[in-house]
């Protein structure tokens, strides 16, 4: 169940907020490490998938990233 936000919350008592910037930190974290091989964390995901299964077929590859299809080869 929702906790609901009263005038005297703060965005940080927002279990969404803390967890969004949880994501945002991480996010970068890998950014920066991943910049040094000059890969975005987006195309490291994308090796990654294609890794784990060589031969991958775009649609499913799409659908296991949750992307539209024509995003992976846009890149």
């Amino acid at each position: 169940m929702l906790r609901s936000m009263t005038s005297n919350s703060s965005p940080l008592d927002c279990n969404c907020f803390a967890i969004r910037q949880v994501a945002r930190y991480v996010s970068q974290m890998y950014e920066r490490h991943l910049n040094l091989a000059g890969i975005t964390a987006a195309q490291f995901t994308i090796i990654a998938a294609i890794g784990r299964k060589p031969g991958v077929q775009m649609a499913e590859l799409a659908d296991q990233l949750v992307m539209d299809r024509t995003t992976p080869s846009v890149r």
